[in-house]
């Protein structure tokens, strides 16, 4: 919700609360009547949903007010999504499902608190089970159904809500009536709703928490050492060996109901061991005194209880974490990559306290690796702006027109938790201010670095050569010097012309001319124009001054 919303819904509630103090419905003290909001949208934390039922629930009337003034000040879309919400709202199938899902989520809140706890408590963890079971059975009872039924009668008698008759005609809320032609409201409500939720959420814990899974999480309780080991029970632990038939020989099942014996007795007389609470403290005891060696059977037996707390809430922990590692822009992570980032990510605490040093060392030290690990590594950090998808070429801070340019909203930002990129993968922009949109848009217009030159390819093939692009230059040389070289640019494949040698020496040297003086000529466009040849001087030994070589 906006802010404008939630300081509508605060006075709202403040007015409610004024009233209800006046007709002596709800009494004044210290921790009574605290203030209350809902949840976002997106919160999905462990016991959100059953805490934000429990607000709606009693926000009811506050929250009915809200989309009442809003569906009349607004304008639009908000107006009538307000105004069907409110429709909603005020049904008698609202307030029902309201109270059925308080009604599931209060039996259940305790048992998924003692599931979601690292270090849990098995026996209190089983006994909230079946206790839970129990309770949803008693609640689908007839008697559970009618004590149900008036707590939503009451609440919709108290904000005038219209109380549909049981025995009449079931009208769907925001459905067609044909995907429920001759339905009364007593079978839609009372069987297809409430006992079909909760014959669904008993399966569901049947499901998870069978015959086996139940029993063996009574086995592993009796390894707690609490309280001095007094949950400890070798039957029930030798049968806790019995589910691993892999992992043990005939040999050590026979020989560990007398381990576990000598096991007990030990510990229990052993002042480190008294005031342990959970099984991690005392595997780590047991490393620590050197008993392992000892008692190696009930250590490995130890080592397969502690692998099962991680498969009830932790695995839970992991999928919820998922998405913060593989989102939209890592969608393609291979399965073990994912492994390596979820177990960095998992147990942090752990891998914090690694320093930088040790991991490049111990990375260079392996003998086989993909890459060669670089000491230093140059990152640019950058604010990713609000740009679309490669196949669109608009967003909410994107444009580009016909002509390829560019404009860029500079205050829509994106990807705040990742704002580094390599030298490799920046370019050089300018960004120029006062766009078409307004003054917080700016162009972009590419750029060339500095000192960095385009250099041509070289190609092998002469024929894709432009002769109009070549430029004949004749550097200043001696022609004694490279007699040779100039016989060589005779032409072979044409007969010569003789001439007189005495005509070179008459050459008369041409006075240099202005480059001022010399008109330009504009519009030559003559197709025989190959290019400006530079004339250098010809230095022949024995004259003195300078002749042309033309």
């Amino acid at each position: 919700m906006s802010c404008k919303k939630i300081r509508m819904l605060r006075i709202a509630q403040a007015e409610y609360m004024i009233e209800a103090l006046k007709l002596g419905e709800i009494e004044t003290g210290q921790g009574l009547n605290q203030e209350m909001g809902l949840a976002r949208p997106g919160d999905t934390r462990w016991g959100s949903h059953y805490r934000t039922v429990m607000h709606v629930m009693f926000l009811y009337p506050s929250i009915k007010k809200v989309l009442f003034r809003i569906g009349n000040e607004s304008k639009g879309a908000e107006a009538n999504g307000a105004q069907t919400m409110l429709t909603v709202f005020k049904s008698f199938e609202f307030v029902f499902l309201l109270h059925l899902m308080n009604e599931i989520f209060g039996y259940t809140n305790d048992l998924c608190n003692a599931l979601q706890k690292r270090e849990q408590d098995i026996v209190n963890a089983m006994d909230l089970l079946e206790f839970t079971k129990v309770e949803l059975d008693v609640l689908r009872q007839d008697s559970g159904w009618q004590e149900f039924l008036t707590k939503v009668t009451s609440l919709c008698e108290k904000h005038n809500v219209k109380v549909v008759d049981m025995n009449g005609k079931y009208i769907p809320m925001q459905r067609s009536r044909q995907f429920y032609r001759g339905a009364i409201n007593y079978h839609r409500f009372h069987a297809d709703m409430f006992l079909g939720i909760i014959d669904r959420k008993v399966q569901e814990l049947n499901n998870r928490f069978d015959e086996v899974n139940t029993e063996l999480l009574r086995c592993m309780a009796s390894f707690s050492p609490a309280n001095s080991f007094s949950a400890f029970n070798v039957e029930n632990l030798v049968k806790f060996a019995g589910f691993y038939p892999h992992d043990f020989e005939f040999q050590e099942i026979h020989q560990l109901h007398f381990q576990l014996h000598h096991y007990i007795n030990d510990v229990r007389n052993d002042e480190n061991f008294k005031n342990l609470r959970s099984l991690a403290e005392l595997s780590m005891m047991l490393v620590k005194q050197g008993k392992v060696s000892r008692y190696e059977i009930v250590y490995k037996l130890l080592n397969l209880v502690l692998v099962l707390p991680v498969a009830t809430a932790g695995v839970e922990r992991v999928f919820s974490i998922m998405n913060l590692i593989k989102n939209k822009r890592r969608s393609k992570m291979g399965q073990k990559y994912l492994n390596g980032c979820l177990v960095t990510w998992i147990e942090r605490e752990f891998f914090m306290q690694a320093k930088d040093k040790d991991i490049i060392a111990h990375f260079e030290s392996m003998a086989e690796r993909k890459v060669v690990l670089l000491h230093e590594v140059t990152l640019f950090e950058c604010d990713w702006y609000d740009v679309p998808a490669p196949n669109k070429s608009k967003s909410r801070g994107y444009s580009q027109d016909k002509f390829g340019i560019i404009d860029i909203d500079t205050t829509q930002f994106r990807y705040s938790d990742d704002p580094y990129i390599l030298a490799a993968q920046a370019e050089q922009v300018c960004y120029v201010k006062g766009g078409k949109k307004g003054t917080k848009w700016c162009g972009v217009l590419k750029m060339k670095p500095r000192t960095l030159f385009a250099m041509p390819k070289v190609e092998d093939s002469v024929g894709d050569t432009n002769v109009d692009l070549v430029i004949t230059e004749v550097e200043q040389m001696n022609v004694e010097d490279h007699q040779e070289a100039l016989t060589n640019w005779i032409r072979q494949d044409v007969q010569g012309l003789l001439s007189d040698a005495s005509v070179l020496q008459k050459v008369v040297p041409m006075p240099e001319t202005d480059h001022a003086e010399i008109p330009e000529d504009e519009d030559d466009f003559d197709d025989a124009y190959i290019g400006d040849g530079v004339v250098a001087p010809v230095n022949i030994p024995g004259e003195d001054e300078d002749i042309f070589f033309v």
